[in-house]
């Protein structure tokens, strides 16, 4: 009696066993088969250029000419710095040099007209000595004040942060009535007329990749397939991962694209 009641029981546990089996099996076989269906791979847009501006002088900002996402090309003013304390030093060094090319001026006719008094006899060498000391140093005066007008002249400059690239405002750092120091970010700013495509490729194909090759993609955000041209390529494979990276160059004049966007490398 208890072995006709062992049998089925030892039966269903094997039964149990085996369903047990398929189906921790079956996520592992429907992962592998999604895995094999979905190599495409994957890229992320960048900006060409970007960079964090930082103040030159010490100052409160006063204006910001853009705002954040708005467009600016080379060269414009994007942030405008209270300037005030740095004209006055401006027009002190000019007038100091007016002084100073006074005195130039005068020592140069001393001189002169002492070399032709002691040609004549009629002054001492000491005399003609002291006098060529004081132009030397009249013409030593004036590249002094010079290089402190020039000075002045870059700090009031420097109070007008200019756009050394077009691109976009992306983010303050320091917002207008701040007070920035020398050598403090003020903004962040972006060049996205271009963008680039960051992706890692297997380390197979290390040597299948060449700079300037062309490449076509298909962004997520837009659904279109857009073409690039190779830009960069990693020295060395990542041992971890076992793949590469690469950076490809995509045209954005018509501005279709933002940084940020994601989408496949299209084989």
């Amino acid at each position: 009696m208890s072995k006709r009641k062992i049998k089925p029981f030892a039966r269903c546990i094997d039964t149990l066993l085996l369903a047990v089996f398929y189906f921790l099996l079956f996520p592992v076989s429907a992962y592998a088969a999604s895995n094999d269906s979905d190599r495409s791979t994957k890229i992320v847009l960048f900006p060409y250029r970007k960079a964090v501006i930082a103040a030159r002088i010490d100052s409160v900002i006063t204006t910001y000419n853009y705002k954040p996402g708005e467009k600016f090309t080379k060269g414009v003013s994007i942030v405008k710095l209270d300037n005030s304390q740095y004209r006055q030093v401006l027009l002190k060094a000019k007038a100091v040099l007016l002084e100073a090319e006074t005195q130039l001026r005068f020592s140069e006719k001393v001189f002169q007209r002492n070399m032709e008094l002691y040609r004549d006899g009629a002054l001492g060498n000491q005399e003609l000595e002291r006098s060529k000391t004081d132009n030397e140093i009249a013409k030593s005066k004036i590249r002094l004040v010079r290089a402190t007008l020039k000075m002045a002249q870059l700090n009031v400059n420097f109070c007008n942060i200019t756009a050394p690239f077009a691109g976009k405002l992306i983010r303050k750092i320091i917002f207008e009535h701040e007070f920035v120091k020398t050598g403090e970010a003020v903004m962040e700013i972006i060049d996205d007329h271009k963008l680039l495509a960051f992706m890692h490729l297997p380390s197979s194909r290390i040597n299948a990749v060449k700079t300037g090759a062309k490449m076509t993609f298909r962004i997520d955000e837009t659904g279109v397939k857009h073409e690039g041209v190779v830009y960069e390529i990693a020295g060395m494979i990542d041992p971890g991962s076992r793949t590469f990276e690469v950076k490809a160059v995509l045209d954005n004049k018509a501005q279709t694209l933002a940084p940020g966007m994601s989408g496949v490398l299209i084989e």
